[in-house]
């Protein structure tokens, strides 16, 4: 994971980011997670214009680095510019769509299948679940049964899940064409040589099987990826844009041809908008900051407040009628006091912040989203003990006029024993 922050406001877009990495990989029916500290998770996006990318959660889209699609994405390039953020978000998008090089069609079905495996693997432990006859060896028409009431089940549900944009129905069409007879073959090579799942090898339709692992594959997408995204956020100015803004999408990765990304979230400054705090990944620490309560005390102070008030009024000696109104009255004035007290956050914590953060020049941008990324980094350390935020903060501003500047960038190399790179950097 990570923690990311922007800030944003009619000046310029300060970028930080911690350096721990995770690196997801699928084997054996299981998806497996390492993590390292000294990544790198903010780039240039131009060697022209005032837009900058962050990356967070995966650092590889299907084995390829994201730190050479988007150097590549940037050669690629050139000195050409966008009108609008957006614009950026979607030339490198159909970079990565269109890039045969980076991902070639052999590199593109290999992952298909592996997906298609974790597809079939989620959809047998769940039918395992939901028919207990099925985890031991028994009446073959009985398991027979189940499994056909199983696969009528699914298939109402893919029926009733409407396809993604990304996709048209002739792509599930072809993809069960092209592969369904490939994986059949896989699901009976594997339940003859699992002694544990020997005795389904003989109940299980494997065709019927597998064209429905491949069409809950499309369908739902999101729980075969298992959280294997990565999210990109391009940040900056537009040729056209006065005003700093950024994109939040999400890319899981390819279906065969097809690009699985989503557009999560855009904010700009305006004449109405005059400053923006964003966190990504990890968060809780900077939503505390920005709310001024942390995420957890919402739930709790209104759950409290309708504890006892329901023990307020069980003491009291109510007639029938209008005991039988009290929960509705309840439910309305714990609506009235939530709002209330939150209104009452927001107008002496939020406020005055953001009327702050208009303000700030970039150097005072850059280093309070720094020191929120370290906040949350610091919080994860002493709480959680987990891998998944923290290293060195790198920090970049980015303004109108002079592009992305770095604040603090680390390097793998000594920069005193590297002099060429620099000058190589400058041409």
């Amino acid at each position: 994971m990570t923690c990311e922050v922007t800030v944003l406001n009619r000046m310029a877009v300060a970028l930080a980011a911690d350096s721990a990495v995770t690196f997801s990989t699928f084997a054996n029916g299981h998806l497996q997670r390492t993590y390292a500290s000294g990544a790198n998770k903010i780039f240039q996006l131009s060697t022209t214009a005032p837009i900058g990318v962050m990356l967070f959660n995966n650092a590889a889209l299907q084995d390829v680095p994201w730190e050479l699609i988007v150097k590549s994405f940037r050669t690629s390039l050139g000195s050409d510019v966008k009108n609008s953020v957006q614009e950026y978000a979607d030339a490198l998008s159909e970079f990565v769509r269109a890039n045969m090089d980076l991902f070639p069609p052999a590199h593109r079905e290999k992952h298909f299948k592996q997906l298609a495996a974790r597809s079939f693997f989620y959809l047998l432990k769940k039918a395992q679940s939901e028919k207990p006859v099925l985890a031991n060896a028994g009446d073959a028409s009985v398991q027979q049964a189940a499994i056909a009431d199983f696969l009528a089940s699914e298939i109402a549900t893919n029926a009733a899940k409407p396809l993604s944009p990304t996709f048209v129905d002739a792509d599930v069409a072809k993809a069960k064409a092209d592969h369904a007879g490939w994986l059949a073959q896989e699901i009976a090579t594997y339940l003859a040589g699992a002694p544990q799942l020997q005795h389904l090898a003989a109940v299980i339709p494997t065709q019927g099987f597998a064209e429905l692992a491949i069409e809950s594959l499309y369908r739902f997408y999101e729980v075969n990826f298992n959280s294997d995204y990565t999210g990109i956020v391009v940040a900056g100015f537009g040729e056209k844009d006065y005003f700093p803004a950024y994109s939040e999408l999400r890319y899981y990765g390819f279906l065969l041809d097809r690009l699985i990304v989503e557009h999560v979230e855009s904010k700009a400054i305006n004449h109405d908008v005059e400053a923006v705090i964003e966190a990504f990944a990890k968060k809780s620490m900077v939503d505390t900051f920005l709310s001024g309560f942390a995420p957890e005390v919402w739930s709790t102070v209104n759950g409290l407040f309708r504890v006892h008030v329901n023990q307020l009024v069980s003491g009291l000696n109510l007639a029938p009628a209008t005991a039988a109104t009290v929960p509705t009255l309840i439910a309305t004035a714990e609506g009235e006091f939530a709002k209330a007290w939150s209104a009452q956050v927001w107008e002496t914590h939020y406020a005055p912040l953001n009327s702050v953060i208009s303000g700030l020049p970039p150097n005072e941008m850059a280093e309070l989203a720094e020191t929120l990324v370290m906040l949350e980094s610091l919080k994860e350390k002493v709480t959680q003990r987990t891998q998944s935020v923290g290293g060195p903060v790198d920090v970049a501003v980015i303004t109108k006029s002079e592009g992305l500047v770095w604040i603090k960038r680390k390097h793998y190399f000594s920069p005193e024993l590297n002099p060429r790179y620099f000058v190589r950097q400058s041409q």
